[in-house]
């Protein structure tokens, strides 16, 4: 295996092995919403801890849109939701394997600077198999930094294509959409969707739709995600954390190895 779209060939012929059902590919997905399910009291018992967390100077790092988690693995009620949904993931979704490989946590903070990084339009260039799974531990509103999508006329999500096709490629385009580009797409149809909902809701999303995170104004109650980035996997691991990785500078999130 030399590329990401043979590795997930792989990843679904040895799942063969173990089940029968082989009625979806994750290439097609763009975004679905509340999809999964898991228990009212282990989603519970994540809002507590991850506030506590949030809310432990120690226990966070401030980044200039948002206070994250310097280590959600270590909080019990993140594995018990994990252990959950991978085999729903595994079985709606991926038809094989899946791996964790990187987990975030954080709260958007309100800012008076000009919009960059992940608060532009943008889609992330990832490996087709990748995705993220995003469940909001606070009510997500239009004005406390809910996450935007672009949509055609048919309200389907804007999918690019990316040149992420191994471990090694390099990538020469620019993954930024300028608000030009936006607007002029605007102008014969498409249209920006936020993605809103209660706290316990969630969304499973192609990280190669062209997205942006909001800023959230001041005096409102500012979103709180939890994100989950999954890909194929040859086996499943006892521990759904093992070969997880925690999100830092200098770690590219965009790529995965190979197994």
């Amino acid at each position: 295996m030399r590329n990401y779209k043979q590795h997930y060939e792989a990843c679904k012929l040895k799942w063969l092995k173990n089940s029968s059902d082989v009625s979806t590919d994750i290439s097609s997905l763009t975004l679905e919403q509340n999809t999964l399910e898991y228990s009212t009291a282990i989603f519970k018992s994540v809002v507590e801890q991850v506030n506590v967390a949030l809310d432990s100077d120690n226990l966070v790092v401030y980044n200039t849109f948002n206070k994250a988690i310097k280590d959600p693995r270590t909080l019990p009620a993140i594995k018990q939701l994990a252990t959950q949904i991978l085999p729903q993931i595994e079985q709606k979704y991926f038809n094989c394997f899946s791996n964790v490989e990187f987990i975030h946590c954080y709260e958007n903070l309100h800012v008076s600077l000009e919009e960059s990084s992940s608060w532009l339009w943008h889609y992330d260039n990832c490996p087709v198999p990748f995705i993220k799974i995003a469940f909001h531990i606070s009510e997500a509103t239009e004005t406390g930094g809910c996450m935007k999508i672009l949509v055609d006329r048919n309200k389907e999500p804007i999918k690019m294509k990316t040149d992420k096709i191994s471990p090694s490629s390099i990538s020469n385009t620019s993954s930024r959409i300028s608000y030009e580009h936006v607007e002029s797409l605007k102008k014969i149809g498409y249209s920006e969707k936020s993605l809103i909902g209660k706290a316990g809701s969630s969304f499973i999303f192609s990280p190669n739709i062209l997205h942006k995170a909001t800023i959230p104004m001041y005096n409102t109650v500012h979103r709180k995600i939890l994100m989950f980035y999954v890909r194929p996997a040859m086996s499943r691991h006892e521990d759904v954390f093992t070969k997880t990785r925690v999100i830092k500078r200098g770690v590219d999130v965009k790529r995965y190895d190979l197994d």
